[in-house]
């Protein structure tokens, strides 16, 4: 499981990151990274202030490259790992 996380989201807040991480891992999960993006906002876009009520007035409504690169990173890796037909 990745759970990714903007540090200046107040609709999720990043403490609640760590607080499913460990539901997961207490559920059986051994496999979990937690990824939280500095100066991202709920919708990771770069915002240092994350308040929903401006994210109209972003200059960017683009997820950029600093935050997708990990997210491919994960999953290629991930992928790779994981065996057609056999649940990890």
């Amino acid at each position: 499981v990745y759970i990714v996380q903007g540090a200046t989201d107040q609709q999720v807040l990043p403490s609640q990151a760590t607080m499913i991480e460990k539901a997961l891992r207490e559920g059986g999960n051994t496999n979990v990274t937690v990824k939280v993006f500095a100066d991202r906002n709920h919708l990771f876009l770069a915002d240092p202030d994350g308040t929903p009520a401006n994210y109209v007035k972003l200059p960017s409504g683009r997820v950029g490259g600093d935050v997708i690169g990990p997210v491919v990173e994960w999953v290629v890796t991930h992928a790779r790992a994981v065996k057609p037909g056999v649940v990890p």
